[in-house]
This record gives C-alpha cells, structure tokens and sequence, in this order.
C-alpha cells in the first residue's frame, strides 16, 4: 500500500533514510497480474478501481505502483493530493478522469522536469506508464533538479498540514489496514510533520503568553 504514510525516516532529518512500511497486501514480481481490490483511495490506480465495475472485472499489473508513486511525488512538492473529494464515489470518478491540475501557485516554482515525471506517472494508460528503472533513470532523479527556495519549502508544508487537518476533519479512511506497527525507532513523514505542528503550535501559545503577562505588569 504506497502512500505517503508508509514513508519512514529512520531519523529525523535522514533524508537518505527513507524506507517503506506495511506490505500486507504486496504482491512478488512473480505476480505479473492482480485481481485484489485494495489500497488506499486517494493513491488507487485507475485501473484498479475500474476492476469493480459493473461493466467487467479488469486485472491490473505492477504498473499500479508507479501511479502512486506519482501521487506521493506529486504531494512531496505541492502538499496537497491531486484527487481529493470526501465523497468516495466523486473521488474514484476523479481518479478514472486523471482529472488533476498544477494550478495552484506553488506550482509555479517546481521545475517542469518534475512536473513531466508526475504526468508521465499519473498516465491514464498503464502500459505507458513508465518502468522503475525508467523513473530511476528521469533526469529529474538522477539529479539535474534545481534545490528550490525556502519559500517554497515553506509553502508545501504549508499545504501538507492543510491537507492533514482536512482529512483528520473529514475521518478519511483506508481501505486496507496496516499489517502492523513501525518500529519505535522510524518515523513516518506525516508524524513528522504533525509534531513540528504542536511544537509551533506550543511555542507560539508560550509566546503569546509572555506577551500577555508583559501587558500586565
């Protein structure tokens, strides 16, 4: 189940100590084609949610996890999902249109390599979706990208706990449960990321505490 949730730092900070968690529904290579409805829903692929369909039951191939590969990479730089809806059935329509956009502004400062590496993975057509090694190979991985400025770091974070707190508030659910617990010692990005938000959110009630204080005296 690849998500963004899955995602673990063995330590704060390791950016090169990314591993991924809960393979309870993973298939081997062995397995070139699948039948099992799963995943979670924002991260499905087309073809996988087009399997329970009235019109025919369509197996689905390993190309499934370069679609949401796609949808993580497309998070990690906007902060936000490119399909939401709080409606399951608009959001899985949404999903089967590719109906997605790089409209909003904090897509003016990505680079069009990284935005042409999410398009390609988020291609409607999983036989043309490129390969693992296609996308280990994109010049955007292999390190021709651009650092991006602080400004934009900050606004993608800003978008990601946007994000969080809508989901938290609409009671997203998964459609697969985890098949057990990290260990204590990783991280997910997401926990990350709500800790820095009560640390903030702490410091800043002590400041304006401080401040309140400092007006009485």
């Amino acid at each position: 189940d690849l998500k963004l949730e899955n995602l673990l730092m063995a330590k704060r900070g390791d950016i090169m100590g990314v591993k991924i968690a809960d393979f309870g529904l993973a298939k081997g290579q062995a397995a070139t084609s699948l039948s099992t409805i799963c995943g979670t829903p924002q991260y499905v692929a087309p073809e996988v949610i087009a399997k329970g369909a009235k019109s025919g039951f369509h197996s689905y191939k390993l190309s499934c996890d370069v679609w949401s590969c796609g949808v993580i990479l497309f998070v990690l730089l906007g902060g936000y999902p490119p399909f939401y809806d709080e409606s399951e059935p608009r959001l899985f329509d949404k999903i089967r249109r590719g109906a997605y956009s790089f409209n909003d502004p904090v897509w003016e400062q990505i680079s069009d390599s990284a935005k042409e590496l999410i398009k390609r993975c988020l291609t409607l057509d999983p036989a043309l979706r490129p390969t693992c090694e296609d996308i280990l190979n994109d010049p955007w991985v292999m390190g021709n990208a651009v650092s991006p400025p602080k400004a934009q770091l900050l606004a993608t974070k800003s978008h990601l706990r946007t994000s969080m707190r809508r989901q938290r508030g609409a009671g997203a659910s998964n459609a697969s449960e985890p098949a057990h617990q990290p260990p204590v010692a990783e991280e997910s990005i997401i926990a990350q990321l709500a800790a820095e938000e009560r640390e903030e959110r702490h410091l800043q009630e002590e400041s304006e505490e401080r401040a309140a204080d400092a007006a009485r005296a």
